[in-house]
């Protein structure tokens, strides 16, 4: 529930805000102001989480680069929405500011029916090919036939990422000479395998098949199969898979193996400790993030940390991703985004808009990405002809190179567009090891070919702000509730199917996204397998 801010709360942190108290940076314009190649210095002003606490020289560069004197207001990643409401219930929103579209959507409808946030005109994105191809493979997250996001991107080539996939005990699965699946029947019967068969060879029945970090994960690569995932078109309508036939087939499946100890029991909790549990050896096969940022993130924090002397790729490896139950091959994934970008303040004009997707546009090419992230080339870095860099700068005490800790806003800069520090595929993280690299190529190579459209065609509208409500309060809980019952499956799952559809918010949504196909003559074909 969204915390009620009281009137004198909101009075006195809107005056400290204003005041230039509470994380916010106003510095004055120069006068006369002109920028060195003689167009006229613009005020900019935006709000983020984590603003570096001191200006470097990257920060100075930036400001030279765009002729543009730059202001913040900071926050934690805690306060940052709070501070933003406060924001705008007082009209002084900065000129742009981070939204994710899937966190708290209700409050950006507000700030674009209230005329609180402009759109980005087509005719400045057409400007720049790397901007109109942004908005192209984005185009689910235009309202009104309008642009409020500029998109952050998850690579600068607009290619398919998934964000998810398993990875699997390698050596285990040596160990007792399994095979990559190829069909759900082969992924079932390694799962079983690796929890039957004593995989580690310590003679103990102690290692676990599979096991999850949380819901959502479960939703993506298990229910998702089994087309009980997301919206699909079943019985003449688009209904919420969750409460199909699908569902009810992934959740059989789900408590079938629970049942049969396959299923690491303590997976209810969503403990955010599945890495560690597969580190060491408890469970076989647990999902990964498929990004460069999360290889290294995990082999730094959980992987060498708990086995510094076992090379990961002795034991790690991508699970190739089977066919669906069915027989069908098929995957869902993202392109060049995933649901967040900047937001425009309705206060800035056509001039600052102009600059506004000038700067936004060169952080998304790879001539800009490099520029923020790693400097000057042949000042501090070379870059080789496979991609790599050489560092001109000094490491730091791991061995690592430094970039983010010699530029620490040009990582911010980097963060107004990207999500990630692998998001220019020409330029490979120095950090990265082979390894990383190995497995980013094998996820792809393995997941993004059968890539499923993304149904959420519905966008950016206020229907969906139900969705998310309507899962959590009579979908995921409960549906765990069924999993790891002995109680009757089909009559803890019709009753289920019925409390869900007697509650309004699902019929309400159901109906709604309904509604939203016919007006926008969605073929179900492009979107089902």
């Amino acid at each position: 529930m969204k915390k009620l801010v009281s009137i004198m709360a909101l009075l006195m942190t809107a005056i400290m805000l204003l005041s230039g108290c509470g994380g916010v940076n106003r510095a004055a314009a120069p006068e006369a102001p002109t920028g060195s190649g003689g167009r006229k210095v613009l005020d900019v002003s935006f709000m983020y989480w984590n603003i570096p606490a001191e200006e470097d020289q990257m920060f100075e560069d930036f400001q030279e680069m765009f002729d543009v004197k730059l202001s913040y207001i900071t926050a934690t990643n805690a306060d940052y929405y709070e501070k933003l409401g406060l924001l705008a219930a007082t009209n002084e929103l900065p000129d742009f500011f981070m939204a994710n579209a899937w966190n708290d959507r209700p409050f950006f409808f507000k700030l674009i029916n209230e005329g609180m946030v402009r759109d980005v005109p087509q005719k400045m994105i057409d400007k720049y090919e790397q901007a109109r191809k942004t908005f192209e493979v984005n185009w689910m997250y235009k309202y009104e036939d309008k642009w409020y996001y500029w998109p952050k991107l998850d690579r600068n080539d607009w290619a398919f990422s998934n964000s998810l996939h398993y990875i699997v005990r390698s050596d285990y699965m040596k160990n007792l000479g399994l095979q990559q699946p190829e069909t759900w029947d082969d992924f079932t019967n390694l799962l079983y395998a690796m929890a039957n068969d004593d995989p580690d060879g310590n003679g103990i029945k102690d290692t676990y098949g599979i096991t999850w970090e949380a819901y959502y994960m479960i939703d993506s690569l298990v229910y998702f199969f089994f087309q009980g995932s997301g919206w699909v078109y079943t019985d003449g309508k688009w209904q919420l898979g969750l409460f199909t036939e699908g569902g009810k087939q992934a959740t059989k499946w789900m408590r079938q193996l629970y049942q049969d100890g396959v299923i690491e029991p303590e997976y209810v909790l969503f403990d955010l400790k599945a890495n560690e549990k597969f580190t060491l050896g408890q469970v076989a096969v647990t999902p990964y993030s498929n990004n460069i940022t999360n290889m290294i993130w995990g082999r730094q924090t959980v992987f060498d940390l708990i086995k510094p002397d076992s090379p990961t790729d002795d034991y790690i490896d991508v699970l190739k991703m089977p066919s669906s139950p069915s027989g069908k091959k098929f995957w869902q994934a993202a392109t060049g985004a995933t649901g967040g970008g900047n937001m425009f303040s309705s206060k800035v004009d056509d001039e600052k808009m102009e600059r506004l997707a000038e700067i936004h546009n060169f952080l998304s090419t790879p001539e800009g990405y490099a520029r923020v992230y790693y400097g000057i080339e042949g000042e501090h870095y070379e870059l080789n002809p496979n991609g790599t860099l050489t560092s001109l700068l000094p490491e730091n005490a791991n061995g690592e190179v430094a970039f983010i800790r010699h530029f620490p806003w040009g990582d911010r800069f980097r963060q107004l567009v990207f999500w990630n520090n692998n998001g220019v595929s020409t330029i490979r993280n120095p950090n990265a090891t082979d390894w990383d690299i190995e497995l980013y190529k094998r996820g792809q190579e393995w997941y993004t070919p059968s890539a499923l459209k993304n149904t959420s065609w519905v966008g950016y509208t206020p229907i969906e702000e139900l969705v998310e409500f309507a899962l959590e309060e009579y979908g995921e809980d409960r549906v765990t509730e069924i999993v790891v019952s002995n109680n009757d499956f089909d009559s803890m799952w019709e009753k289920f199917v019925s409390d869900a559809y007697a509650n309004k918010p699902i019929q309400v949504v159901t109906d709604a996204v309904n509604a939203a196909a016919a007006a926008n003559n969605i073929d179900p074909a492009d979107y089902m397998p």
